[in-house]
């Protein structure tokens, strides 16, 4: 408080020292003291604002009036100030340190008009209490307010300000000292310099505008608003507060030292250059801090545009980048500046420009807002990615569309999962080849395609692997899956590019040929397969043979359905493989008619298990050597409800294939071993009459056997000897009574497992058979391990024995190989007396045929027990 009383007395002596007039001085500094008290510190001190007045009127220099005059004109400047004060603090909010320009414009306002006031008050005072006459009131009361007005604007903003830079360099020095600058020292010296020449423009005005007469005209005085406003427009309000400060100290010196009187004009030449500088300054400060405002923000914008995970572009009408962030340029590849100016087709893969014109053309055309598209970017080495572009459409104030806004965000690999997951989707993981829904896409299409034009034909051809399964079986999975892949390769080399190779699964494959001329082509197709697949694979350093059957169904009229083209190319390919295999079929009606007939048997006989529509019929052996019955063979039948009695040749193969034969085995045996245990039951306990019939048949069936049929399935079943066993108790047979018949593919294709399975069987009492001996692809070397007790001679030898040298002489080996190993033989098919004199002379064992007997009932083949025959 001190220091703002000694300094508002200095500055009021000051002031007097440049009295141009008794008691008027040019600017009165003090009462901008008193704003700088009051906003600076706070309103608080309103009450200290009466020391300096009355100090200064009564003491200093006082006044030749009443006390009480010289306390009111210290209350109106106190109460005017403050009330100044409070209306920019607490009403118009303004910043006391005058930061922005409102708050310069709004001070300057009221400090303008309150000096007036504050004037008018304090002159009256003084022409009531008889200091000056009323007639001078005007004219002392435009010089006070002058005065007080431009002490306000000269003194007040460099206090505030000098308060301000205070406070701020206060709070720098809590936080950490920055670290000195490279070129900061080239700084300062531009500053030095730019002061200097500010000092200098401002010295040269003054003294042109003050220092010849006449240098208190208005006219030569306004030579000062020259620099000032020049310095205000360059530097701002800061250096235009110290500029007012030097004109208003320079200017009245320069009067003082040339004594001029002329007040008034001075005056008013000091109080509008300083408000005008102040409003210059502030208004140049504040576009200044705008425009630094709106590049922080520009380059903020810029930064976070470069930035941003995504490309950004700007893109005219005419298709013509304008902008483009750093990502998207180094996306691209290229500087932004490359970018910049040209046409966007320079980014744009060249086989996607239609659809990116017509996107664009589509954006303008509609006006939309708006938009999405996905396209191929080519990058500047060459390499192209894929993008989703969303877009923005910008409009001038016409409506007029100006420019296209555009966002891309990179899913190449998006994109790339997407395709593979596409290509997943339609072909085979192993092989690559199309899979079945592909190929039944594109068999679709061309069936489409057919029914527009007459004349296009194609053709399906269904693939199979003849021995898929054993070389799977026998090399394992790894090289089986290597061999697949193989026959996928050789299959693609074996079709035009426009045709369609593909794997369905497993071991089978199918290819469409499409725009072929006529059957001839598809033949050609088939053949090439053929002839490159006998040719050896290497799998894992061994040589791998294979061979196919397909099946080949052409387009008809008649066959618009893909579904009915696969299903009959599969039929043909099922009928190629019936014939032998490694062999072609071209589909026919008939095919379909056998397959249809197939899956009904294959219905028919489960129905028949249900239903219990099968039956045994019992076919004699008999001994070549008494011409008695020594046996039974039970063969199965069916009595099938429309067809009547139906042989095993017809349905025993299919319901291996589904999984029935080996209940049907089962079934057999059982029911044949009961019955063979009843009619020992029966005939056992008829009356011992020895001349009797009876008494001869129960001879004869003490030892009657039964053969029973032993198919693949059952004889590779590892229950099997229990099942047996179970069988023989529950029916309660002996089992030197049960003979089981088993082929030599059966026992061949077991081996190791089949000799231990006979041996244990022999083990039992069971007689073990080998059915259709001479038919299979057994080895003679190891026939004699396996525990045989007889050979049944195929009935295809025994039926040529009267006509065919060679089936006479393969039957007469086969004996003479039982007889050899020591074991017995049957002949099967004997059908005439001079095949049964041909079978004694090679003193064959036993003999069975409709020479004989057909198979019968079981009520049949028990009177044929009564009779007990002799042959």
């Amino acid at each position: 408080m001190a220091v703002y009383v000694l300094a508002g007395l200095g500055l009021e002596e000051l002031a007097s020292v440049f009295d141009t007039a008794a008691a008027i001085s040019p600017w009165d500094p003090s009462a901008g003291l008193h704003f700088v008290l009051l906003l600076g510190f706070g309103l608080r001190y309103t009450p200290e604002l009466l020391l300096i007045p009355l100090l200064h009127m009564l003491v200093v220099s006082p006044l030749n009036i009443a006390p009480l005059y010289v306390l009111l004109c210290a209350i109106w400047i106190m109460l005017g100030y403050s009330l100044a004060s409070a209306l920019l603090l607490h009403k118009l909010h303004i910043d006391p340190y005058l930061r922005r320009f409102r708050d310069v414009f709004r001070f300057t306002i009221v400090t303008f008009i309150t000096s007036l006031v504050v004037s008018g008050l304090y002159v009256t005072t003084l022409a009531a209490a008889g200091s000056l006459s009323w007639s001078q009131w005007t004219v002392q009361v435009i010089r006070e307010w002058a005065g007080e007005a431009t002490g306000i604007a000269m003194l007040a903003p460099p206090l505030l300000l000098l308060l301000r830079l205070a406070s701020e360099a206060k709070w720098q020095d809590t936080q950490e000292r920055p670290t000195q600058q490279i070129g900061s020292g080239r700084l300062r010296s531009q500053a030095v310099l730019d002061y200097s020449i500010d000092l200098t423009a401002l010295i040269f005005a003054i003294w042109l505008g003050y220092g010849f007469p006449p240098g208190l005209s208005l006219e030569y005085s306004y030579f000062v608003f020259l620099p000032l406003i020049w310095i205000a427009v360059r530097h701002g309000f800061e250096r235009a507060v110290l500029a007012v400060l030097i004109i208003n100290i320079g200017v009245t010196l320069l009067v003082y030292i040339r004594s001029g009187n002329n007040t008034l004009a001075l005056q008013f030449c000091l109080m509008t250059v300083s408000y005008t500088g102040l409003l210059v300054g502030a208004a140049v400060t504040e576009r200044q801090r705008v425009e630094a405002s709106l590049r922080e923000s520009q380059q903020q914008y810029q930064n976070l545009y470069d930035s941003a995970p995504d490309s950004y572009a700007s893109i005219a009408v005419n298709g013509i980048i304008r902008s483009i962030n750093q990502i998207g340029a180094d996306f691209l590849g290229y500087r932004k500046q490359e970018l910049i100016g040209r046409p966007i087709w320079l980014t744009i893969y060249q086989p996607d420009w239609q659809l990116a014109q017509q996107w664009l053309d589509r954006v303008l055309r509609e006006r939309l807002v708006t938009g999405e598209n996905e396209l191929r970017k080519i990058r500047k080495d060459g390499s192209v990615v894929w993008v989703r572009e969303r877009s923005q459409l910008l409009f001038d104030q016409d409506g007029t569309p100006t420019e296209l806004h555009v966002i891309c965000r990179d899913i190449t690999e998006s994109k790339h999962a997407e395709e593979q997951l596409l290509h997943n989707a339609f072909h085979d993981a192993l092989t690559g080849l199309p899979n079945r829904a592909l190929f039944m896409n594109r068999l679709e299409r061309a069936v489409e395609y057919s029914k527009r034009d007459e004349d296009y034909l194609f053709a399906v051809l269904f693939l199979d692997l003849d021995r898929f399964k054993v070389i799977n079986d026998s090399l394992g999975h790894t090289l089986g899956d290597e061999f697949l892949i193989a026959i996928a390769r050789r299959l693609e080399a074996c079709i035009r590019p426009i045709d369609t190779a593909a794997r369905l699964g497993g071991d089978e494959f199918t290819i469409l040929l499409e725009g072929i001329d006529d059957i001839s082509d598809t033949i050609q197709v088939a053949e090439r397969i053929q002839a490159q697949l006998t040719l050896p694979f290497n799998l894992g350093g061994q040589e791998v043979f294979t061979t196919a059957s397909i099946g080949i169904v052409l387009r008809t009229t008649s066959n618009n359905h893909p579904e009915d083209l696969l299903r009959d190319a599969d039929i043909a390919m099922y009928r190629a493989k019936s014939l032998g295999k490694a062999r072609y079929e071209i589909f026919n009606p008939e095919m379909r008619n056998r397959a249809i007939a197939r899956l009904q048997m294959e219905t028919e006989l489960r129905r028949a298990i249900e239903r219990q529509e099968f039956r045994i019929h019992y076919q004699p052996i008999v001994s070549l050597q008494t011409g008695r019955i020594v046996g039974f063979e039970a063969l199965i039948r069916w009595q099938h409800p429309n067809r009547g009695l139906v042989y095993p040749t017809e349905f025993m193969s299919i319901a291996e294939e589904i999984g029935l034969g080996l209940a049907l085995d089962r079934w057999v045996l059982r029911e044949a071993c009961h019955q063979l245990q009843q009619w020992q039951e029966q005939f056992l306990s008829s009356p011992a009459d020895e001349e009797s019939a009876a008494s001869d048949s129960s001879r004869a069936i003490q030892s009657l056997t039964i053969n029973v049929n032993l198919g693949t399935p059952q004889f590779g079943q590892a229950e099997l000897l229990q099942h047996i066993d179970r069988v023989l108790q529950e029916t309660h047979l002996d089992a030197s009574s049960l003979q089981l018949e088993i082929t030599e593919n059966a026992i061949m294709q077991n081996d190791e497992a089949a000799s231990v399975m006979l041996s244990q069987l022999g083990a039992m009492g069971i007689r073990l058979l080998v059915d259709d001996f001479g038919t299979g692809y057994s080895s003679l070397g190891r026939l004699h391990r396996f525990a045989i007790d007889m050979l049944k001679i195929d009935r295809s030898f025994v039926s040529n024995i009267g006509t065919s040298a060679v089936s006479l002489e393969i039957t007469e080996t086969i004996v003479t190989l039982a007889q050899k190993l020591d074991v017995d033989v049957t002949a099967e098919g004997v059908e005439t007396a001079e095949q049964l004199a041909r079978l004694r002379e090679l003193n064959c064992g036993y003999g069975q045929g409709y020479f004989f007997s057909m198979p019968l009932e079981a009520s049949a083949a028990e009177a044929l027990i009564v009779t007990n025959p002799r042959w």
